[in-house]
């Protein structure tokens, strides 16, 4: 029995230290890349009109960081900034009362952590698949302001109403990812990845202006080098 023990204890320290020297190194690298969002917004004084519905591309940038934890499993987290890219503006008029929407850009800076999986350890060229989590901050003006203007033939013959809608600060998505980890030297490597982001709530959920819950695709390059172990 302790000979059948001990056979174990060994074969499974044999098995982990193969698995350890069989898999990569953690890799640190750098990343650019573009970002297609859609974004969807209704506001009470296009009501009837139907919903505004935009695609923007803008770019991001960021870091990459791979933990191996098994020859094909992987934890990938890239914290990356990007632009949503959304200046409105926006006019419409019923009657005497005419209306203005205006918001500017936001900047936004997310932390996705994902689990990958790599469909082979071996050769330069490796096709993997990733999905998670990213935690994220919208940046910079955060507001939407909505102006309305009263027109009167009495006095005081006209008037302005000003409403703020605030977006929100914080955010979260659920991510998907396919893509290709190239090894193109001992230590470097080059990263190919098409990535799709859908948030968990709307921009902005008011009673005249609601901005919906936006998605994106990213087409990500990175490089990416091996630290030594």
């Amino acid at each position: 029995m302790k000979i059948t023990r001990l056979f174990v204890f060994l074969f499974c320290i044999h098995s982990a230290t193969s698995m350890l020297l069989a898999q990569d190194g953690v890799l640190l690298g750098v990343q650019t890349g573009a970002v297609v969002e859609r974004t969807r917004y209704t506001w009470l004084a296009m009501q009837g009109q139907g919903e505004i519905a935009d695609d923007r591309t803008t770019g991001m940038s960021g870091i990459l960081l791979v933990f191996p934890v098994s020859p094909r499993l992987a934890f990938h987290t890239a914290p990356q900034f990007a632009r949503r890219n959304y200046p409105i503006r926006e006019s419409a008029r019923s009657g005497n009362v005419s209306t203005t929407c205006d918001g500017d850009e936001v900047n936004a800076l997310g932390v996705p952590l994902l689990l990958g999986y790599s469909f082979t350890t071996s050769g330069p060229l490796r096709p993997y698949i990733a999905c998670g989590i990213e935690f994220g901050m919208n940046l910079g003006k955060l507001q939407i302001t909505i102006i309305e203007h009263h027109q009167s033939e009495e006095p005081p013959f006209g008037s302005q109403r000003i409403h703020v809608v605030f977006l929100n600060q914080l955010f979260g998505s659920a991510v998907i990812e396919s893509g290709l980890h190239i090894r193109t030297s001992s230590f470097l490597s080059v990263l190919l990845g098409v990535r799709y982001s859908r948030e968990f709530a709307p921009l902005a959920d008011d009673r005249v202006f609601r901005w919906d819950t936006p998605s994106n695709w990213k087409i990500r390059f990175g490089l990416m080098y091996e630290l030594p172990r």
